[in-house]
């Protein structure tokens, strides 16, 4: 089994967005959901034009998946 050792600055990740989430969602959408902790952990404010070019996907796959992630109320 491979051996994973965590920086001390880590983004948390809940159980239940492993478990019930996740595996349902767009692969891009996970992408969009992650970066969005680490900005919001790290404190720092992007559009959504930011985002897109920082994951290399467009502007409105963002906005689509900021919109998934809020009905599904985890945003």
């Amino acid at each position: 089994m491979p051996e994973f050792n965590l920086k001390q600055e880590f983004i948390p990740v809940s159980y239940e967005f492993v478990e019930e989430y996740m595996p349902r969602a767009n692969a891009a959408f996970v992408k969009v959901y992650l970066y969005a902790l680490y900005a919001a952990a790290s404190g720092h404010s992007m559009e959504y034009l930011d985002i897109a070019k920082a994951l290399n996907l467009l502007e409105s796959d963002v906005v689509q998946a900021f919109r998934y992630w809020q009905e599904q109320g985890v945003l």
